[in-house]
C-alpha cells in the first residue's frame, strides 16, 4: 500500500478513536448526572419563612420530597405520564368551586372574591368590633397530581366546562413515555408514590441518554465526512460532547433536546442519499432511508413547531433526488408523528390542536393562575430590539453563552473561507442552516413577541432553549471556520477560549438545568436587570 494511503488510513483511525473518548467521556458523565437527579433546594434562590417582605419564595419548614423532578415544564409533563398509567386519563387534576362559578377568568373571579369580602365586612361590623374574625369563604378548592408535594406546576390549564386541569405541553411525548411506565408498573410493580426516582431515571436513561450516544455517534460521523481537518472534526464533536446545552439538559424531561436528537437522526439518512450520489454511485437508496427521514423530521416537528421548516426543507430536497421514493418513502413516515400528535391532543382535549392555541384565554388565565398574574422573568416585557439583543448576545444570548457558535457565522458571512470546495450536499446544508436559523429567530422575537405579547426568554431556563434544537445545525455549520482555526496556533487557541466559555455556560447549573444562566445571575448582581 503506498504510504500516503496508510498515512491518510491511520490518520483516519486516530480521528475516530478521538470521537470514541470523547463520546464516551460525555456518555459517563451524563448518565451518571441522571442518576443522582434529585431536585435540590437553592439558600440562594430562597428567604427565611417569616420575611413575608422577601420576594423570594421561603424556605420550607419540611423537607420536600426526594424527587428527580426539577421544575414546573418537566413535572408537568410526568404528572401526564403518571395520570395515564395511574388512572387511565389524561386530567392531572380537578377543581371544586364554592358555589359552582361558571366560566370566570381571573379578573372576574377577583371581583366576586371583593364581593364576597365586602359582604363579610359588612357583617363583621353588624357584629362589633370586639366579634370573632369572619374570614370570606374560598372560591375554589385544588386537588389531583399535579398539586401533590413535589409535583406542583404553573404548566396546566384548566377546563372552563369541565373543570379538570391537563398540562400545557403537548400530549404526544407524555403519551409514549406512559407506554414504558405502563411496563414497569406492571412487570416490576413500580409506582410513582414509592418507586418515582427509580421510574424518572429508568426513563430518562432511554429517552434521554441511549438516544444521545447515537445522536453523537451519528453526528460524528456526519462530522468526519464533512471536516476537512482533524483539529477542526475533532473539536466539532468536543463541543457537542461538552459545550452545548444539550448535554445539560439531558438529565431532565423536555422536547428541545429530544428535538435536537431527532433532527440528527432525520439529517443522517437523507444525508447518506447525497453521499452516495456524490460518489458517483448508483440511485440506489433503500426506500427506508427517505422514511427514516421522513419519520424524524415529522418527530423534531412534533417537538418543536418551528421544525416543521427542516419537515419542507428535507422534503424539497429527497424529491429532487427521488420523487418517487419521497413520496412512497418520506411523506408517510412524515405523516406518522404529526398525525399522532393530532390525535393525542384530541383525546387530551377534545381538540387536535395544542394547548397553546388556547393561550390568553381562560383556559391559562383562570381563578389563581400563574398566568394571571405573572412574576419575576416570566413578567418581563422590554423592547423588541432589547429582547432581541439579549437572546443574542445577552443574558440569554446564543453566541455569549455559548461563544463557539460565532464560528458558525463567520462560516456563513465570511466567503471562500474554504480552502478546498466542500460537496454541493454541505453548501445546501450551510445556507439551510442560516435561512432557518434566521426565520426561527424572527419567530420568537418578533411573532411571538408581538401576538403572544411574551418576553420571558423561556422562563427560568440555563440557556435560550427554544433555540436548542437548532445545535446540530449549528455544530454542522461551523466546520469551514473551525478547520480554518487548525491552520494556526492562535486560531487553535481562539478556538479553545471560544469553547471554555461555552463549556461553562453548560456546566453552570450544576444542580438544576432549569436555572438562570450565568450572565442572567452576573447582571442580576450588579443591578442591570430586575426581573
Amino acid at each position: 500500500m503506498p504510504q500516503p494511503v496508510m498515512e491518510q488510513a491511520w490518520r483516519s483511525s486516530l480521528r475516530r478513536s478521538a470521537y470514541a473518548i470523547l463520546i464516551a467521556l460525555a456518555a459517563g458523565q451524563v448518565a451518571g448526572r441522571i442518576l443522582s437527579a434529585e431536585y435540590v433546594l437553592e439558600p440562594s434562590l430562597h428567604r427565611p419563612a417569616d420575611l413575608v417582605t422577601d420576594p423570594r419564595r421561603p424556605w420550607p419548614t419540611t423537607p420536600p420530597p426526594a424527587l428527580p423532578l426539577f421544575s414546573s415544564n418537566d413535572r408537568s409533563r410526568w404528572a401526564t405520564v403518571r395520570a395515564l398509567v395511574e388512572h387511565g386519563r389524561y386530567s392531572i387534576g380537578y377543581r371544586y368551586e364554592y358555589p359552582p362559578l361558571g366560566k370566570l377568568s381571573h379578573l372576574e373571579a377577583q371581583a366576586v372574591l371583593l364581593a364576597r369580602s365586602l359582604s363579610v365586612s359588612s357583617l363583621w361590623l353588624s357584629g362589633g368590633i370586639y366579634g370573632p374574625p369572619v374570614l370570606p369563604p374560598p372560591l375554589y378548592s385544588d386537588h389531583g397530581i399535579i398539586f401533590e408535594p413535589g409535583w406542583t406546576s404553573v404548566d396546566k390549564i384548566l377546563d372552563p366546562e369541565t373543570k379538570l386541569y391537563y398540562s400545557s405541553k403537548p400530549p404526544l411525548l407524555p403519551t409514549l413515555l406512559a407506554g414504558e411506565y405502563w411496563l414497569l408498573h406492571r412487570v416490576l410493580g413500580w409506582s410513582f408514590d414509592r418507586h418515582a426516582p427509580l421510574i424518572v431515571r429508568t426513563i430518562l436513561l432511554t429517552w434521554n441518554w441511549l438516544p444521545l450516544v447515537v445522536y453523537l455517534v451519528l453526528l460524528a460521523r456526519i462530522v468526519d465526512h464533512y471536516a476537512r481537518t482533524d483539529w477542526g472534526a475533532i473539536f466539532a464533536v468536543g463541543t457537542a460532547c461538552f459545550g452545548t446545552f444539550i448535554t445539560t439538559f439531558s438529565t431532565t424531561l423536555n422536547n428541545h433536546t429530544v428535538a435536537a436528537l431527532g433532527l440528527v437522526f432525520a439529517l443522517y439518512p437523507a444525508l447518506r442519499i447525497y453521499w452516495q450520489s456524490e460518489k458517483g454511485e448508483p440511485l440506489n437508496s433503500p426506500w427506508w432511508y427517505y422514511s427514516l427521514a421522513g419519520l424524524f423530521a415529522g418527530w423534531t416537528a412534533c417537538n418543536e413547531l418551528p421544525a416543521l421548516l427542516v419537515v419542507i426543507g428535507l422534503g424539497l430536497l429527497l424529491v429532487w433526488r427521488s420523487p418517487r421514493n419521497a413520496l412512497l418513502g418520506y411523506a408517510p413516515g412524515v405523516a406518522v408523528p404529526l398525525a399522532a400528535l393530532l390525535c393525542t391532543n384530541y383525546l387530551a382535549l377534545g381538540t387536535p390542536w395544542p394547548a397553546y392555541e388556547k393561550f390568553g384565554s381562560i383556559w391559562y388565565e383562570y381563578p389563581g393562575s400563574y398566568c394571571a398574574a405573572r412574576r419575576g422573568i416570566d413578567a418581563a416585557r422590554e423592547p423588541v430590539w432589547l429582547y432581541s439583543a439579549h437572546l443574542l448576545i445577552g443574558h440569554h444570548g446564543i453566541f455569549s453563552l455559548t461563544p463557539v457558535f460565532v464560528l458558525a457565522a463567520i462560516s456563513v458571512l465570511v466567503p471562500n473561507l474554504d480552502r478546498t470546495p466542500r460537496e454541493a450536499s454541505y453548501r445546501v446544508l450551510l445556507y439551510s442552516t442560516a435561512g432557518v436559523s434566521v426565520i426561527v429567530f424572527l419567530f420568537y422575537t418578533v411573532y411571538v413577541y408581538y401576538a403572544l405579547k411574551t418576553s420571558n426568554y423561556g422562563g427560568w431556563t440555563s440557556g435560550p432553549r427554544w433555540f436548542f434544537w437548532l445545535t446540530p445545525l449549528w455544530l454542522l455549520a461551523m466546520l469551514p471556520a473551525a478547520d480554518r482555526l487548525a491552520a494556526t496556533r492562535s486560531g487553535r487557541w481562539l478556538g479553545y477560549i471560544l469553547l471554555i466559555f461555552s463549556a461553562l455556560s453548560v456546566a453552570y447549573p450544576a444542580w438544576n438545568p432549569w436555572r438562570h444562566p450565568w450572565i442572567y445571575d452576573a447582571f442580576q448582581a450588579v443591578g442591570w436587570i430586575s426581573y
